[in-house]
């Protein structure tokens, strides 16, 4: 009695897509968000047709042959040839792996406009992708429509003041993509060791004969105290933690720095 072999997928998880193309997780998602690797997404989860992976694999074999400068890497030549068959991976329901010549071999998808840049970028000079969404945008949608419903109308209000008068003007420019662990931790020991009074510009805004300290050049020395520090940490954390869920971001890089 022979067993019937599942049939092969027609479209891949992230980590299948990491095993096809030996790419880390973050070089996936950054495909995915570059448009160079086509997906869709099912609910909360994404999925990367099998024919999306062999025109990716098409295009970087054409635009190495368009780029005669850049010769390809010996590791480049052995990842083409470990994927010129796609076979998805074995799962624990399937030991054996796929059926034999149940994969096909894949097929030329086209040729597609290859520009000098991307030749530059191949020989890295080229400009590194970009997010088309600020952190401070990001925070924004944060506060309107998922805090709002998670958190108490305090715990919002607090999270919500925190963010415009203290995250946002130091950190929400930086686009969201390439926010680092290093911006994390540079924000957080210089908020320690700031004046709350200059940050806020709360003595600029009060009359001329009222002013006493940051606004006449004698400030005050208002230290934000060890809660604050990690009340902002908090909010940092939170607002991250949501990108990573809906995949815009590879990783919390709030969780990184103490």
């Amino acid at each position: 009695m022979t067993t019937a072999m599942p049939p092969s997928p027609e479209a891949f998880k992230v980590p299948e897509v990491m095993s096809a193309l030996r790419l880390s997780r973050s070089k996936v998602y950054d495909l995915i968000r570059s448009k160079q690797l086509e997906s869709f997404t099912s609910g909360r989860a994404r999925r990367v047709p099998v024919d999306a992976v062999r025109r990716y694999m098409q295009n970087r074999i054409e635009e190495s042959a368009r780029c005669p400068s850049v010769a390809p890497t010996a590791k480049e030549r052995s990842r083409a040839a470990r994927t010129a068959v796609i076979r998805p991976p074995r799962t624990s329901t399937d030991p054996t792996g796929p059926a034999p010549g149940s994969s096909s071999t894949a097929r030329p998808a086209g040729k597609s406009p290859t520009s000098s840049r991307s030749c530059r970028r191949r020989r890295g000079r080229g400009s590194r992708q970009r997010s088309p969404r600020a952190f401070g945008d990001y925070l924004t949608y944060w506060l309107a429509v998922i805090a709002s419903q998670r958190l108490k109308p305090s715990t919002l209000n607090s999270y919500e003041g925190l963010t415009r008068l203290y995250i946002r003007p130091a950190l929400g420019k930086k686009r969201l993509n390439r926010l680092s662990p290093a911006d994390v931790r540079r924000f957080l020991s210089e908020f320690k060791v700031s004046c709350l009074c200059c940050l806020r510009g709360a003595d600029k805004k009060r009359p001329e004969d009222k002013r006493s300290c940051c606004a006449v050049g004698r400030c005050c020395e208002r230290r934000p105290s060890a809660r604050t520090v990690q009340y902002i940490h908090a909010v940092l954390r939170s607002a991250l933690q949501q990108a990573m869920r809906e995949e815009l971001i590879a990783r919390n890089v709030a969780r990184i720095p103490e």
